[in-house]
Order: C-alpha cells, then structure tokens, then sequence
C-alpha cells in the first residue's frame, strides 16, 4: 500500500463524537456532530492538507473539560504538509485553528462560564506542540501506518508505540500496537462497485506498563489495585488499496478503572469520521 493522493481533491468530512462517563453516580452520555472541508494542495515536493468551513451541527449537554475538548479539537483541524512518501513533516496554520477554537469557545461561554478546568484543558489542546502532537498522531492512524508496506490479508503484525490515552489525562503509555488488513468492503454507495480495504490498528499497554498504570490509577482515582485495569485503543479505516485515500475512520478509546467494592468508572471515547469525496472515482486494486 502506497500514499497516492492527487493535489486538487477535496472532501467534506462528517465528524461524530461520543464521550461516555459510567461511575456510581451514574451514566452520562455525551455526542457533537461537526463537519468541515478536507482540500488537497500541492506543496513542494509533497502535499499541505487544508481543513476549512467548520461548521457545527449538535453540541453536547454538558461542559466539562472532555466535551469542551472533544468539539475544540474538530474545529482545531490544523492545516499540515506530508511528504510525497505520505510521512507527516510539520503544520503550516496552527495560529487559525487555535483563532478558529477561541472564537468559538467566546461565543459559546458567552454567557455561562465553565469551570476553571475547564479553560485548562483547553489551553492545553491549544498549544502549538499539542496540535501538532494531535494531527501528526491522527495522520498516522490515517494514512501513516499503513503506507509503504505490504500486509497480508487477515495476518496480524506487531509493533510498539507510545500513545497518549486520553481517559488517564493525557498520559503518554507504551503500547503494543497490532495491524491487520481485515477483509475487502465496498467504498460506499456514491462509488458504486469499487472495494476499499478495512485496516485495523488495537493498541494495549505492554506488559511493563500494567504495574506504573496501576499505580497512577490508585493515585488518582482510588482504584482497586487487586482487579484488572483495562486500557483500549482502537482505529479502523475504511480506504482505497491503491494510494491509501480514506473513506471513514473509527477511533475508539476505552479505560476501565475497578474501584473499591466492585464497582468502577468507565471513560470512553469515539471518533467516527466520514470522508465524501467530490473529486475522483476511487481507484480499483491492482491485482498482481
């Protein structure tokens, strides 16, 4: 698989966010739809990725630091040049989706102001070293794992990687991260018999981890230490075989910590990503 994206294409993506919060106070349920433009420009001897015409369709209930994050971080798509091998090298706009996010969040704090926690965590996902942290790891699960290599279809390879897991604070955690070409799947309806291929990434903390993560989890939250503390993350993309140009992509972050008593707190995130692309048909697999 191949990075092969032609300059001039563009998409509009759906973006759908669920943070799920499950605890002995209860269960909350949180959800935003955003969509923006996705423009493919030439730049150099690589590509720059415009993302643009934010506009936000349902917002969550609530306003506490994971859901003022979750909807800051779609309208905060930063602008980013990839190289022609289709490897991340550096943003190009980070002032405009940071400009883009506090017009926003004026607005909508307007008139109710959130918690100090708030305006922490957003300060956070603001800076220029953390956008680019985020769209240089949201680039790898899209296009940056998977390109320049050869996957067997249903075998699994393994590898290590750092994630940062959002439901521990951000955290940096080493993890053993599987691959798999999973089976061939239609594009979509709007491209009629062409294939795309499901891709799956699941990602675990190594084994070394488990004992650091149960400590932190005991600092923190109090937890069981006794009981199993579950850390998932997840990410399928839906793409074309040839040139590796997506057509959704799911990320899915589940952490599970025991507590006292039996009981415990559930923090899960979802990312889905729908891309509709205006410009060319996809292109057929080449069968070799």
């Amino acid at each position: 698989m191949v990075f092969d994206w032609s300059p001039g294409g563009e998409a509009v993506v759906e973006a759908f966010r669920t943070a799920t919060d499950v605890s002995p106070r209860g269960r909350y349920v949180d959800e935003a739809k955003i969509t923006y433009r996705l423009k493919v420009e030439e730049e150099g001897d690589g590509l720059r990725l415009i993302w643009d015409r934010a506009a936000i369709e349902t917002l969550p209930q609530r306003w506490i630091p994971r859901t003022v994050e979750m909807v800051a971080v779609e309208l905060g798509q930063a602008d980013f040049r990839v190289n022609s091998r289709g490897n991340f090298v550096e943003l190009t706009e980070p002032l405009a989706a940071q400009a883009r996010v506090a017009s926003w969040a004026t607005r909508t704090f307007a008139e109710r102001s959130p918690s100090p926690a708030v305006h922490g965590r957003l300060a956070d996902v603001l800076s220029e070293e953390a956008i680019a942290r985020r769209m240089a790891s949201f680039w790898g699960g899209l296009v940056g794992y998977w390109t320049g290599g050869w996957l067997e279809l249903g075998r699994t390879y393994t590898a290590w990687d750092e994630i940062r897991v959002a439901g521990l604070g951000g955290i940096p955690v080493n993890m053993e991260v599987r691959v798999t070409a999973r089976k061939w799947v239609p594009c979509g309806e709007e491209y009629q018999d062409a294939i795309c291929i499901e891709l799956h990434l699941q990602a675990r903390p190594a084994e070394d981890q488990v004992p650091l993560l149960h400590e932190f989890a005991t600092a923190f939250f109090a937890s069981d230490p006794a009981r199993e503390l579950r850390i998932e993350h997840d990410v399928v993309v839906i793409t074309e075989p040839r040139g590796l140009r997506p057509h959704s992509m799911l990320e899915r972050e589940v952490v599970e910590i025991p507590l006292a008593g039996g009981e415990s707190i559930l923090i899960a995130d979802e990312r889905v990503l729908d891309f509709r692309w205006s410009a060319s048909q996809p292109r057929e697999p080449r069968v070799d």
